[in-house]
């Protein structure tokens, strides 16, 4: 053996060569070959082969043989526990502690390869807990990934992976009629910060249990975590207005994705606390006050990311206080994702105009916008042609209302401004002209008058290669001929036409999607459908 082979460094990296190929099936072919080969490859080979696990079922197939079996009476293939037929010895676990000593990632859930174990039964897991319970199942474990596809019984043992070294825990919470497994979560959940205080990465998302109330997360718990730079918690966890501020103390958070348990008092707007290192927010609350008074409070200087929701819809002027804070606490330069969604206010006399986004203007280079809210939405063409020019990197735009069909029909029927203050499709075109890289497009637009636009040429020659998506929400108000030709001139690439407001809207814009496509000459047109055109 060649002397450079007894440095363990350079056998390390010659593994790592091997363990990073391409082809999985060689990958693995390659490394059990040099577990073999000699003592010098053998530990490095089989930490690598034993460093990701999918499931527990390859570790208890090192315990002797007469301890477990592979059952089909539930799930095909599941390794279940014999009786023991005698007393279980420190020498039964060493082949099993050999190697889970090398485990640093976890996965419970759907295979990704064909060397995913056996799917195990609970009594497993309770018979691993309870065998040694003061000994650590994995102790280098650093990742854990618990999907809500495990039997509900596997959650009450979720504890016993908990170690020092965890720094990544993500977990898919169990369906919501498990009480108990969502108990057994938030119990370990709660001794966590002394369990892993190294914990880097952090996700705890799934269902609402039923007569579970969520749970709030005590403001001094997350501060403990000093190296946390992810953070998510599922609506079974809230967070206080205290607690979210105690994050402000973490120098290394970078992206939460989080619950408010409001509400919050309004003394909450007079303090001042700083993010540092934040960059992506998802914020959830029951309302939007909560929301903003979180925003008025907190400054975010590195946000490139964030996502508002709230379960029901502001007033236009609470609504209108939210963009502000928004203008006022966000980076200009540094945001490039904004997606606001409401619920319904109920109240068809509230409308969203200009003059209320006005303020995001300044957000000039912002790509998503997802505008949602549950009051009507008021623009006209020149109002899409400030928001293009000022929002020249737009992908993705959507300002839509999700008002009651209700709401909606009592307004078009009470308000005639209603028909009035929409886009038409010439102020479509501005979008064509000023936001090249437009990808998708949402909104309600006016779309009479089509044959009067084809008249001359459409668009003014602008058109926008880039646009796939188009979704609309009031049914075409011209010859669905003219409304396809239209749009095939300004977005000759759109290959996805939909109405958001009922099944016989959607229909009727696949009609014009149909026409676009004999346009382009990707379909042909059946000789009856000329026929009707002819007679038309």
């Amino acid at each position: 053996m060649h002397r450079a082979l007894t440095i363990a460094e350079i056998v390390h990296q010659v593994v790592e060569e091997f363990s990073t190929a391409w082809i999985c099936c060689h990958k693995g072919q390659t490394l059990r070959a040099l577990a073999v080969t000699c003592r010098v490859f053998s530990e490095p080979a089989l930490d690598i082969i034993w460093s990701d696990q999918n499931g527990l079922g390859h570790l208890v197939e090192c315990l002797p043989s007469d301890l477990w079996t592979i059952s089909d009476d539930t799930t095909p293939g599941t390794l279940t526990l014999r009786r023991p037929p005698r007393t279980i010895t420190q020498q039964d676990w060493v082949r099993f502690d050999t190697y889970a000593r090398r485990v640093r990632k976890l996965s419970f859930g759907p295979p990704k390869s064909s060397l995913r174990s056996r799917t195990m039964s609970a009594d497993v897991f309770h018979w691993l807990s309870s065998s040694r319970p003061s000994h650590q199942l994995l102790p280098n474990l650093r990742r854990l990934y618990w999907s809500d596809d495990m039997p509900p019984g596997c959650y009450d043992y979720f504890h016993m992976f908990l170690g020092p070294r965890l720094c990544t825990l993500r977990i898919s919470g169990p369906p919501p009629q498990s009480t108990t497994s969502h108990h057994a979560i938030l119990s370990a959940l709660d001794r966590l910060s002394q369990i892993a205080p190294d914990i880097e990465v952090l996700s705890v998302w799934g269902y609402q249990c039923e007569g579970l109330d969520p749970r709030p997360i005590p403001g001094h718990v997350c501060t403990l975590w000093r190296r946390l730079w992810s953070l998510r918690l599922g609506s079974s966890l809230t967070m206080t207005y205290d607690a979210f501020a105690g994050l402000s103390a973490l120098p290394m958070l970078a992206e939460a994705a989080l619950s408010l348990a409001g509400p919050f008092d309004t003394k909450c707007s007079t303090r001042n606390y700083t993010f540092p290192a934040m960059q992506t927010l998802d914020l959830t609350s029951e309302t939007m006050a909560d929301i903003r008074a979180v925003l008025s409070s907190c400054h975010f200087p590195r946000l490139r990311r964030m996502s508002l929701t709230s379960q029901s819809g502001p007033k236009a002027d609470l609504l209108n206080r939210v963009l502000e804070a928004i203008h006022e606490r966000i980076p200009h330069a540094s945001l490039v994702y904004l997606k606001l969604h409401a619920g319904n206010t109920m109240d068809v006399g509230e409308i969203v105009n200009a003059a209320s986004l006005r303020s995001l203007y300044d957000l000039h280079h912002l790509v998503y916008f997802d505008f949602v809210m549950g009051i009507r939405i008021a623009l006209t063409d020149d109002d899409i042609k400030e928001m293009a020019m000022s929002w020249p990197h737009i992908k993705h735009l959507v300002l839509c209302s999700n008002a009651s069909k209700d709401a909606i029909q009592h307004t078009w029927t009470h308000d005639p401004r209603a028909w009035t203050t929409k886009p038409t499709l010439e102020g479509l075109v501005h979008l064509a002209r000023y936001c090249p890289s437009l990808e998708l497009l949402a909104l309600d637009a006016d779309t009479s008058g089509a044959e009067a636009y084809l008249e001359v040429h459409p668009g003014e020659g602008y058109h926008s290669s880039p646009l796939r998506t188009i979704h609309v929400v009031s049914p075409p108000l011209s010859a669905i001929k003219d409304v396809a030709a239209f749009l095939y001139a300004v977005f000759p690439n759109v290959w996805f036409i939909n109405g958001t407001d009922g099944t016989v809207v959607g229909d009727t814009w696949q009609l014009v999607l149909h026409k676009v496509d004999v346009l382009r000459g990707t379909v042909y047109e059946d000789e009856d459908e000329e026929d009707e055109e002819d007679e038309e």
